[in-house]
């Protein structure tokens, strides 16, 4: 155990020390840690006078007694050393030592952390379902931290953030979902006036049962829409792994998306793109419907509203850059991207291209109509048959053959009985009749929302308050998950223009429509198709997948 060069040697070798080396031991503690006592090598040493010779901290001493005692640490045993600890009750001294470990480690946690309460619902997650929305007018896009991707689209991407706390743990951090559009695309391909009436409609609407926007700036290339979080993911997801929602359950679903949809509907906008895809669960279970870039006015009020609103908003976004840099000049159009938007924009200045999503439009939306409130019904009771079959009513394997399906339904019709094969208990006979009603092929026979929540399946269930209490737990139903992929793939939205002249579907010789408007030339559709919509065409929908 002693180095070669302390022994002595030759060629230079070290001397050995005039000084004695110290005693060998084998109790692995230290012969000058002992106190000083004269011990010889050939002395028998006890094995344990060490130990009990050894000094003890006395802060060691007096913070693990008056834990184990439940007492408060007095500073007059030791005034060299300054503790400052939480006193600890009595009746904590008879818990286990990890329960005392973590009734301490409690009470020590900073008053600033403590944004969970106990039900473990962070202190965001339940400002979102208030009556009126955290708005950020300040924030920066050095204010975020990024993380996954949630999504991605045609023109925009999804990602989730935190916003930086200084005064917080990261765990602490509020949690935002940040929609970053490509504001070079949509400006070479004409899309401009879709976004701005998004953000509009978005500042117009605080309803806690949507997505609200939270913020919006402008940074370097990408304009950046700050909207509500919810961790839970989207029904679709939940569907898809449970297979159905029980009928308490569903109530609760259908009855918060009814109930943002009367907002909604009160401001004069249709939402036009309900799926299981746009309705979020947040953390504390609550129903938030997301994805405004299909709504649009159907009232003059509204119209009007957002014309006044929405003309350049997105280049009139505030910088986002915390350098504050000044805002570019706006850019003249140039005569293509002027000929897109005017082609697409009539008279009265509305943008006539629909956002929506194939397998949950009405009848008078497929063969060239405008969507108005009995479509967000028809769409909404699409949801309500897949909470409890566990698959849409109308799904085919393309877009074009769901089209044709949807523009011959008719449920008094014995062929198009979508409860023919569904297990007896996913519908009791008051769902039943909901459905039949909500998916009518007549628009105005439908029922608006306060009907629906009058109605016989939401008996003791009042929809509008669904937000101020508890989440319902949302219980798996009676069908098991299927293998069907058909069923269970995404729907994607699609945007198309309607077609303006008498037309048929898909050979269906005794349906036909007329446009509400007329144009004598094709509709374009921007740099993402050479093709243009041709007039006399017999297809459904000529449309861009997102």
């Amino acid at each position: 155990g002693v180095a070669p060069w302390a022994s002595g040697g030759q060629n230079g070798a070290r001397k050995p020390s005039s000084k004695k080396q110290p005693p060998l031991t084998v109790t692995g503690v230290a012969p000058w840690a002992i106190k000083k006592e004269s011990y010889s090598q050939n002395t028998s040493i006890p094995a344990r006078s060490f130990a009990t010779s050894l000094p003890r901290p006395p802060a060691k001493k007096h913070i693990s007694s008056s834990l184990a005692l439940g007492k408060p640490i007095s500073s007059a045993t030791d005034s060299s050393v300054e503790v400052c600890l939480p006193q600890i009750h009595e009746k904590e001294a008879s818990l286990d030592a990890v329960s005392r470990v973590r009734s301490y480690m409690a009470q020590l946690k900073p008053a600033g952390d403590a944004d969970n309460s106990a039900d473990g619902v962070s202190a965001w997650a339940k400002a979102q379902m208030e009556e009126s929305p955290v708005i950020l007018p300040t924030l920066k896009f050095h204010d975020l931290v990024f993380g996954q991707e949630l999504g991605t689209g045609a023109f925009s991407t999804v990602k989730y953030a935190r916003q930086i706390l200084k005064d917080k743990t990261r765990s602490h951090w509020p949690e935002f979902a940040v929609k970053i559009v490509s504001t070079q695309k949509i400006e070479a391909l004409g899309y401009e006036q879709s976004i701005n009436r998004e953000i509009a409609i978005l500042r117009t609407i605080s309803h806690p049962g949507i997505s609200r926007l939270i913020s919006s700036f402008r940074f370097r290339e990408g304009a950046y829409l700050v909207l509500e979080f919810a961790s839970g993911g989207d029904l679709h997801t939940l569907l898809r792994k449970n297979g159905s929602l029980d009928h308490e359950s569903t109530k609760f679903v259908i009855g918060s998306v009814a109930a943002a949809l009367w907002s909604i509907h009160e401001r004069g906008f249709v939402f036009v793109d309900i799926k299981p895809e746009n309705i979020l669960i947040t953390e504390s279970g609550h129903i938030k419907l997301t994805d405004f870039g299909g709504c649009r006015p159907v009232t003059q009020e509204a119209k009007l509203s957002v014309k006044g609103s929405s003309e350049n908003l997105l280049k009139e976004l505030r910088d986002g850059d915390w350098k504050q840099a000044a805002p570019k000049k706006t850019e003249q159009k140039t005569e293509q991207r002027q000929h897109i938007e005017d082609v697409n924009m009539n008279v009265g200045g509305d943008d006539l291209r629909i956002e929506g999503t194939t397998a949950y439009l009405p009848p008078e939306v497929v063969i060239g109509g405008l969507p108005t409130y009995a479509a967000d019904i028809w769409a909404l009771g699409c949801v309500l048959f897949q909470c409890l079959s566990g698959r849409p009513p109308i799904l085919e394997d393309t877009d074009h053959l769901t089209a044709q399906r949807i523009v011959s339904f008719h449920l008094s019709d014995g062929s198009s009985d979508v409860f023919v094969g569904c297990d007896e208990t996913a519908f009791n006979d008051c769902a039943k009749t909901l459905v039949q009603q909500m998916l009518h092929r007549e628009a105005p026979a439908r029922p608006d929302i306060f009907e629906i929540s009058q109605s016989a399946f939401f008996d003791g269930v009042d929809i509008f308050n669904l937000h101020k209490k508890p989440a319902h737990p949302l219980d798996v139903g009676s069908i098991a998950p299927v293998s069907d992929a058909k069923w269970a793939r995404r729907q994607f939205s699609s945007i198309w223009a309607p077609q303006p002249h008498v037309y048929d579907i898909g050979g269906t010789s005794n349906v036909t429509t007329k446009a509400r408007n007329s144009w004598d030339s094709a509709i374009l559709e921007g740099g993402e198709r050479d093709e243009t919509f041709a007039t006399t065409q017999k297809a459904i929908l000529t449309k861009i997948s997102e």
